[in-house]
Order: structure tokens, then sequence, then C-alpha cells
């Protein structure tokens, strides 16, 4: 399922008074992995007499 997925499926259980099953819906939610955040092999410096340049 795609991340809105799960938000969507936890508040239509809570509608239907599936408090239980929401959570554990919100529980098995994927959490962010914040190592993507980082890429080595797409990093920027900028150096006034040359620009941008990929490192």
């Amino acid at each position: 399922m795609e991340k809105w997925d799960y938000s969507w499926f936890s508040s239509c259980a809570r509608a239907l008074g599936k408090k239980d099953y929401a959570e554990h819906i919100d529980e098995c939610e994927p959490k962010e992995n914040l190592d993507k955040m980082y890429n080595s092999n797409n990093l920027t410096q900028f150096k006034q007499e040359e620009g941008l340049q990929k490192y």
C-alpha cells in the first residue's frame, strides 16, 4: 500500500467504530527511512571562482 493508504484506511476504521483496528493500521504504517535522505552521489559544492560543482 502507499503511505497515504494507511491514513485513509485508518480513518475508515475509526468511522466504523473499529478503534483497535485503526490503531493497528497506524502501527503498521511504514516509517520514513532517514538514511535515504543522504546520498553521497548527489552532493554539490559552491566555489566562488568556479560556480557549482557536483562531486
